[in-house]
């Protein structure tokens, strides 16, 4: 598996069914994705992706394809691509992004979150619905 630690604490983890790293730029290309992510308080973000790349220099990661995820909390994510950005550790949820938690349902052209979806800001096309978890 790849993997992400900081300060001893792992931040992230993926499988998948086919890693490729591009030797010029190692780069690392992955095929058919179960991840997940983990926030500070314990709680945690677990996804599959049909591809996604991570890059060596910053170590971002963009997962594409249909994006299925759920939080450890019982939140549902749904997009067509999601962002991990290492600098500030914030996961982006964008194209026709869709998220349902405690009976809301959020969607969007982005949602973005830095703690796995407790706290999320939708931009583009936001519409929040309560009682839409359908």
């Amino acid at each position: 598996p790849l993997f992400r630690s900081r300060d001893g604490r792992t931040v992230w983890k993926m499988t998948a069914e086919k890693v490729n790293v591009d030797i010029d730029t190692n780069d690392t290309g992955m095929v058919k994705i179960d991840g997940t992510f983990y926030s500070d308080d314990g709680r945690s973000l677990t996804l599959k992706a049909d591809e996604g790349r991570m890059d060596s220099k910053t170590r971002d990661i963009v997962l594409t394809g249909t994006i299925e995820a759920t939080t450890s909390d019982g939140a549902r994510l749904r997009a067509k691509e999601v962002k991990w950005t290492a600098a500030d550790g914030s996961l982006s949820a964008e194209g026709d992004a869709e998220l349902i938690r405690d009976g809301i349902r959020a969607t969007g052209d982005r949602i973005l979150s830095t703690d796995q979806f407790q706290k999320f800001s939708v931009i583009g096309n936001a519409h929040i619905e309560k009682g839409g978890e359908k």
